[in-house]
């Protein structure tokens, strides 16, 4: 009763913080503000909605788009809107002043307004993203220009970030046309966005809209002339902004900037100014009041209108001079920090492969400053990135999507439906990635099927995934990955049932009505337009997938089952049992991982039909196994040891040892208290006995550790959190399993394919698979790990029998080529 409180305590608690950041978030309330446009609003055919990036004044391809719909009379019948944040309203509305069109509208981003034209604009168009909520309803047409050829990598290539593209690959799913302005930037994009195979819409390979400003020689003259340049050398420097979303480190960039620009005002010649446009992180605490020759970007013009008033570029690591080259004119890099910013940066084009003079100093600079017509014409570079920009691109692109027009010339319009095989598509759930079996297993399993079978995409969420997102980095190429990420989209209703049905168990025909409409919303936003012939549930716990699966239209549905699930949620409560339920209910397979777990799914879930269970044994990764195991001893930067490395190694290196290893999280059902007090007692008459115990992660950490520290043991090891535990298991006298209850842990096939004995206590799972010959089964309790632990270092519990990993291999997966039958 104490503990049902409690939960009802906990749930109004997060109601609590849910509501009052609600009340704080524009963007928090939007979601409820668009939920209901989205839900009952109807399209306006002739309604545009325009948003650059994030709402940051009316910039880029937007700009040049909004600039055509507004001169053009072909479009005269269209109501436009341009997203604005509250802090850039008064610039984007100056800016549509100058246009002098009375048929555009700034609107606040988040605000109502916002929310509803979102939901029924018939064209809504980025050069970004548009936010997690966002869903392309029936009848929208999202025009997706992005923002540039890319040099530093992107997508799934960002090494240090693998799982934040979930909304960028999201909306390029969603929109209707992608454009971008060569080959190469269709290739990287369609690549490292996985966009084959799941991307239904236009790709459009055309001129960008912004780049008609480079052919505006009248517009050229009449911004030199404005600004009193008409006769001097202009110069404008766009470098990159360094640092990270969570590492800024402005005041540093601030000073460093300052302190070049007064040395390069010094420098210059009064026939040169250069004009500065800093990143929107730095530029207010720069100060430009004391410079002859530095002048703040003047803000009047549009970015791209300004930068062709340019006679030459300063650049750094900025993607601007692909755009820039459409003028032919210079274009310096100043890369003065450049073996320090290119060092965990990866780029699609070597550095020094770009056809510009690299200057790192200000010497150099003001040298190359000098002689703006002295550089080598890079004609070669210009036709391969500057492939389709003209004078009349905005106009081009307008024709094709605002226009209805079937071709247009100078345009090549490319089907994504081309770039999909006949193959079918599976999809499935890899959980957390946490450093444990269930990530040993889904990886061994998606590293040896055949993949040219089926097109495989792996699904996570991106939050859950953060701290271990540099798995995703070792999957293979050819599988796909979905980030999922954003709040839920829901209805005030909605919020509440959820939270009844997920904190509180509570069911009922509302409940579960307001579950399935929010679900099945949440499928078009996570999924948007995409297929599954398969979805497979490979956790076997997450309780919102379980409901999203159910959505997925004309979709075979499996979840495999690991553990007792029964005795699981007894034990830790660690999974939302109406969920399970459901999915044991509703999907059209139950996928235990080895013999007996069968008989114990259908014992503890009456009503599960026989013929829905499937046995798929996991699949070990021997070779990798095998690979790891050769390495050397390497502690990860987030591993906790109570030794040292060196003396681990000392451990290890010392053949008379007799070691034994566990390896399995710090969980109450895994026994490692009556493991650390068995090895106590026996340790006490084996004075070269060791005990080494590998966990990722779990609750019963702090006791493990404690009981270790209040026991004086120098003898016993304890590591937290470490990607390779087989250079220690590989050199251990045995595995030692000490659980109360398992499926059938990873663990101990690891240990058999680098041939270290398997200890188990008696239990169902792993004594089913020993008892074939393979290891020692022990007594299930403390005295019988003990005892265990004696007749090992006495010679015995040895197995009778070798292990054939390729033939166990074979079999596991044949029974999961099985599934599909």
């Amino acid at each position: 009763m104490n503990k049902h409180i409690a939960k009802i305590s906990k749930g109004m608690k997060a109601l609590r913080k849910a509501l009052k950041r609600a009340w704080k978030s524009p963007f928090f309330r939007a979601r409820y503000h668009y939920v209901r446009w989205y839900e009952k609003g109807e399209i306006d055919p002739n309604a545009v909605l325009l948003q650059s990036y994030d709402g940051q004044g009316i910039l880029g391809n937007p700009f040049y788009i909004l600039r055509e719909l507004c001169t053009d009379p072909a479009y005269a019948h269209l109501k436009i809107y341009v997203a604005s944040t509250k802090n850039d309203l008064p610039g984007v509305q100056d800016a549509i002043r100058r246009l002098g069109c009375d048929r555009v509208t700034a609107v606040c981003i988040y605000s109502r307004q916002y929310c509803k034209l979102l939901a029924t604009c018939r064209y809504v168009v980025n050069n970004a993203t548009f936010a997690s909520f966002f869903i392309k309803k029936e009848g929208q047409i999202y025009l997706n220009t992005w923002h540039g050829t890319p040099l530093k990598q992107m997508g799934r290539r960002i090494i240090s970030a693998p799982n934040e593209l979930g909304n960028s690959q999201r909306n390029m799913l969603m929109a209707d046309y992608l454009l971008y302005p060569n080959r190469f930037t269709f290739e990287v994009m369609k690549r490292d966005y996985m966009l084959d195979n799941m991307f239904m819409g236009k790709y459009i390979l055309g001129p960008y809209p912004r780049n008609s400003a480079f052919f505006d020689e009248e517009s050229r003259a009449r911004v030199r002339a404005e600004i009193g340049c008409a006769e001097k050398k202009v110069v404008v420097y766009m470098p990159t902004w360094r640092g990270t979303l969570d590492k800024k480190n402005n005041a540093a960039q601030c000073a460093y900037i300052e302190q070049m620009l007064l040395e390069l005002d010094s420098r210059l010649d009064d026939d040169t100014v250069i004009f500065a446009k800093m990143h929107n992180y730095v530029s207010s605490r720069i100060s430009f009041d004391g410079f002859r020759h530095i002048r703040p970007f003047d803000s009047r013009y549009e970015t791209y209108a300004f930068l062709n008033a340019a006679d030459c570029l300063v650049t750094d690591y900025s993607s601007v001079f692909f755009d820039f080259a459409n003028t032919g004119r210079k274009i310096i890099l100043f890369a003065y920090d450049k073996e320090e910013y290119l060092h965990d940066r990866g780029m699609y084009l070597p550095y020094e492969s770009l056809p510009f003079p690299t200057v790192e100093s200000i010497d150099a600079l003001v040298a190359e400053l000098a002689d703006l017509n002295s550089f080598t014409p890079y004609d070669a570079f210009r036709k391969e990135y500057c492939t389709y920009d003209c004078a009349q691109g905005a106009a081009k692109i307008c024709r094709l999507v605002f226009g209805g027009a079937a071709d247009v010339p100078g345009l090549s319009v490319i089907d994504g439906a081309d770039f999909a095989n006949d193959r079918e598509n599976v999809l499935m759930l890899t959980g957390s990635l946490m450093k444990n079996g269930l990530t040993t297993a889904c990886m061994g399993l998606i590293r040896n099927i055949d993949r040219s079978k089926r097109n495989y995409t792996l699904l996570f969420y991106r939050n859950a995934v953060n701290r271990n997102r540099h798995v995703i980095n070792t999957f293979p190429e050819d599988v796909s990955y979905i980030s999922m990420q954003g709040y839920s989209l829901m209805t005030v209703s909605e919020t509440f049932a959820q939270a009844l049905y997920f904190r509180l168990n509570c069911d009922g025909k509302w409940i579960r009505r307001k579950i399935d409409s929010l679900f099945a919303r949440e499928v078009k936003r996570l999924l948007p337009g995409l297929h599954f012939d398969y979805a497979i549930h490979y956790t076997g716990y997450e309780k919102k997938t379980v409901h999203l699966f159910e959505h997925l239209p004309g979709t075979e549905k499996m979840i495999y089952v690991h553990n007792d699930m029964a005795r699981e949620y007894k034990l830790r409560g660690n999974f939302h049992m109406p969920s399970i339920r459901l999915a044991y209910r509703d999907f059209d397979k139950i996928v235990p991982i080895r013999e007996g777990l069968d008989a114990v799914t259908l014992r503890s879930f009456p009503g599960v039909q026989p013929e829905k269970i499937h046995i798929a044994h996991n699949v070990n990764d021997i070779e990798g196994i095998r690979e790891k195991a050769a390495l050397p001893l390497a502690f990860d930067a987030d591993t906790y040891c109570n030794m040292e490395p060196e003396q681990v190694a000392e451990i290890l290196g010392n053949r008379d040892n007799l070691i034994f290893t566990n390896i399995a999280r710090f969980s109450v059902e895994k026994g490692l208290d009556r493991l650390v007090r068995a090895f106590l007692k026996f340790s006490a008459d084996c004075p070269n006995a060791y005990l080494v115990i590998i966990g990722g992660h779990g609750n019963e950490f702090g006791k493990i550790k404690s009981m270790v520290e209040e026991s004086g043991s120098d003898r016993i090891v304890i590591i937290r959190s470490l990607s390779n535990p087989h250079p220690i298991l590989v050199k251990s006298s045995a595995l030692f399993l000490s659980s109360l209850h398992e499926g059938l842990p990873m663990t101990i096939m690891e240990a058999l394919i680098l041939g270290v004995p398997v200890l188990s206590t008696d239990i169902e799972g792993p004594a089913d698979f020993l008892r074939q010959g393979y290891g020692a089964l022990v007594e299930n309790s403390e005295a019988g790990i003990e005892q265990g632990m004696r007749a090992f270092a006495q010679g015995g519990m040895r197995a009778e029998k070798a292990f054939d990993p390729e033939a166990f291999n074979r079999q596991a997966l044949a029974e999961f080529e099985a599934l599909f039958e």
